[in-house]
């Protein structure tokens, strides 16, 4: 009788056990029905927010006082000047030049005879600057006697100018060659001195020179013949190549 009360009992509380399994999942299921219909809604409430009294405060005054007068500034400025050097200009190149000249005039014997004869002259030379290096030969072959005379030295010239316009001065020395009619040939050694003015005309090439020429032969030394003083004046044309 124990045995079939304690079965009975187990019985009962199995299917009161699965009744109430069941009755949970059919809950379950509706309130998961319930809850799609009606979802679950929050209500958030907020702390209450706190305003701090606002205190409003009265603006402090301000005066405006008026700025002073700026003071004048007076600006001093010193300018010191320095005089620039006189820069001298270097001087030109001293470049040599090289010219030949010929000459025509007449020739008088200063002793004896006072009668001018025709002659002629030939120069070859050498310049630096205003300076020149001249080799000459005089020639006059009509003596009232039929006597010729005839030079030939070497000797320096000065330029005074550069320009158009030259004067100029020379000096040298030179043997002096004295033919008489039918003599033998009498030689002296002289020195002379000439004066002359030229005008230079530029070229393409050099420059022409025209000129006077006046020129005095004193015999010093040697044959007594040929120991004369001679003056030989003319033309003088030379072309001088730089």
């Amino acid at each position: 009788g124990a045995r079939t009360t304690g079965a009975r009992t187990t019985g009962a509380s199995r299917l009161l056990g699965a009744c109430l399994a069941l009755a949970a999942l059919t809950s379950g299921v509706v309130d998961a029905q319930d809850h799609a219909r009606r979802p679950v809604r929050f209500l958030y409430v907020d702390d209450p927010v706190v305003t701090q009294p606002v205190v409003v405060a009265p603006a402090p005054r301000v005066i405006l006082t008026p700025a002073p007068a700026p003071s004048p500034v007076v600006v001093v400025t010193h300018h010191t000047t320095y005089e620039p050097e006189p820069i001298a200009p270097p001087p030109p190149a001293m470049q040599p030049s090289w010219f030949f000249g010929v000459g025509a005039g007449g020739l008088a014997l200063l002793d004896g005879s006072r009668g001018a004869v025709p002659s002629y002259a030939l120069e070859l030379g050498v310049g630096l600057d205003v300076v020149d290096v001249v080799l000459r030969a005089d020639l006059a072959r009509a003596f009232s006697e039929g006597d010729s005379l005839y030079t030939a030295g070497a000797g320096f010239r000065y330029r005074f100018a550069t320009g158009r316009v030259q004067p100029r001065l020379g000096a040298g020395l030179e043997s002096l060659f004295r033919h008489a009619g039918g003599q033998p040939a009498a030689r002296a050694f002289a020195a002379t001195a000439e004066i002359g003015v030229d005008l230079r005309v530029p070229t393409h090439f050099g420059a022409l020179e025209i000129g006077l020429d006046t020129r005095l032969h004193r015999g010093l030394a040697g044959d007594e013949r040929a120991r004369v003083t001679v003056l030989a004046f003319g033309l003088r044309a030379a072309f001088r190549f730089q």
